[in-house]
């Protein structure tokens, strides 16, 4: 699908969210998505055409952020079923309370951690507290 502006981000503006990429970068430049929430629901009428829009862009790697268990664990899911796509797993400050004082909360991150360790590159609070 063809966009009528070219800027070097993906943003949600409702489901079918516009892509808009950069053109495709020189053969020797290795951009990586490190921020991205691809397995949000929003997504869920056309993830497969954005994805492969994504890699089709020149983006050699993305890093999937989930911001609670729940979350993580979806980022991961996709991750686990896409070559290139990694997960990042851990606390928005949102949650971050609730992180430090559920045993339960922590234990589920260390159970993603161990079942795909090849597929999560990052652990740790997640996102900026500008919204509370």
């Amino acid at each position: 699908m063809k966009w009528p502006i070219s800027v070097s981000s993906v943003f949600i503006a409702g489901s079918a969210a516009p892509r808009l990429f950069a053109r495709k970068p020189a053969s020797s430049t290795k951009m990586i998505d490190s921020h991205a929430h691809l397995h949000d629901h929003r997504f869920d009428i056309d993830r497969e055409e954005l994805i492969e829009d994504i890699f089709r862009s020149g983006v050699k790697a993305l890093i999937n952020v989930g911001t609670d268990p729940a979350d993580s664990a979806r980022a991961l899911d996709l991750a686990g079923r896409r070559e290139g796509i990694f997960a990042a797993v851990g606390a928005h400050p949102h949650c971050f309370a609730e992180a430090g004082e559920n045993r339960g909360y922590l234990m589920e991150l260390e159970r993603l951690l161990a079942a795909a360790p090849e597929k999560i590159v990052a652990v740790g609070e997640v996102g900026l507290d500008y919204f509370r």
